[in-house]
């Protein structure tokens, strides 16, 4: 995918198998990426959390700029943390990342959405640098 300049991908999965190898090659099959979507539909995880995610997206990407993900933000999850850290590390040129909390397939209410954005808040304001711009919808 060499002449990739946008791409939208929803990762529906029973656990967290093989995320971060996908997030890793989808990236690395596009040198020339300036926006990646990310939509996370999380089920409860039936074997161990993937711990490989820092060995599996160590490559430096030169042209993402805009980096969204959307998942389900119901609880707080280590695994969107060590996600955006990753994007954060390796996109050199990064200069938004755009994070749905209220992302899934089931209906939140209003105050269940204020929940999920405060905790999405909390969880990546302290990682991301100034000069890239947070956007929690």
């Amino acid at each position: 995918m060499p002449k990739l300049k946008k791409l939208s991908v929803e990762y529906r999965k029973r656990g967290y198998e093989g995320l971060t190898r996908l997030i890793a090659a989808l990236i690395r099959a596009s040198p020339h990426l300036e926006e990646f979507g990310l939509t996370y539909n999380w089920l409860p995880a039936t074997t161990k959390k993937d711990r490989q995610l820092e060995d599996a997206i160590r490559f430096p990407h030169h042209h993402l700029k805009v980096f969204e993900l959307s998942c389900n933000y119901s609880r707080i999850s280590t695994v969107m943390v060590d996600i955006v850290g990753g994007i954060l590390e390796n996109c050199v040129v990064l200069e938004k990342i755009i994070v749905d909390p209220s992302g899934g397939h089931f209906p939140i209410d209003d105050r269940e959405k204020s929940t999920r954005r405060r905790r999405a808040k909390k969880q990546h304001e302290p990682q991301v640098p100034q000069h890239i711009e947070l956007v929690i919808l």
